[in-house]
């Protein structure tokens, strides 16, 4: 096989070299031997750029994604929900009286409290699920493909399983909001979307930032309500009235 046209076709598809028969072997090594050097240039720089990502979106301290990772993922994972009208919410847990453990038993201690908790959260978290560590003692969890009550009892699960963790030997409870908007809300969304002129400029739309804040109105809620419970929005109920 010695015509040009077939070398072009088979490295156009995915072949890294094309030697013909006969070969000098000399050519052939040498070929060879550039193939596989630059397959090893190719794995060290997908290992740098691997470490890279991780340093930039990693949370060294909890193991979990960060507030860059969320950022940067964050409003296209809730977004691609609303577009596929998947039932969407977000989360956000706070470790009850968080500082007066790193007061009373120091920031290593602390830390290490962290750690426990965001084990036992990614242990319980499913594999589609978006779980940040957004800064201190706060984490926030998107999920998508739940409807209301499947949230709210995973949520429950969660704060049950943390009230009985005892990180470091100590009693450690969380508060948690969560707003949630179900398939309906999603798809009257949608239609706004499609035609902007029908809605007024003093309309909120139901999108990232929208659930979010709600999550976030619904974790202050919790803390006035006694702390170590889930409060949960449903944005559902707000948008049927449109």
């Amino acid at each position: 096989w010695n015509d040009l046209l077939r070398q072009v076709y088979v490295l156009k598809h995915g072949a890294g070299d094309c030697i013909a028969k006969p070969f000098h072997e000399n050519d052939f090594l040498a070929r060879a031997i550039n193939l596989i050097m630059h397959k090893r240039e190719l794995k060290q720089f997908k290992e740098q750029q691997k470490a890279l990502y991780l340093q930039v979106n990693l949370d060294k301290a909890s193991g979990l994604n960060n507030r860059n990772f969320l950022e940067e993922f964050g409003r296209k994972y809730i977004e691609d929900g609303i577009k596929e009208n998947q039932g969407v919410a977000i989360a956000i847990l706070d470790i009850d009286y968080f500082k007066s453990i790193n007061d009373t038993h120091g920031h290593q201690v602390g830390d290490a409290v962290i750690k426990h908790v965001s084990n036992v959260i990614k242990g319980m978290c499913h594999v589609n699920d978006l779980v940040v560590r957004y800064g201190g003692d706060e984490i926030v969890i998107l999920m998508t493909e739940y409807n209301h009550d499947e949230v709210t009892e995973r949520l429950e699960a969660l704060r049950a399983e943390m009230e009985s963790l005892k990180p470091e030997g100590i009693q450690v409870t969380a508060s948690i909001g969560v707003a949630f908007c179900g398939k309906r809300a999603q798809k009257q969304m949608v239609q706004m979307l499609q035609n902007l002129s029908e809605v007024g400029e003093d309309e909120t739309f139901l999108d990232y930032e929208t659930l979010f804040r709600s999550a976030d109105q619904a974790l202050y809620s919790a803390k006035q309500g006694g702390r170590n419970q889930v409060v949960s929005r449903k944005c559902l109920e707000n948008f049927e009235k449109r």
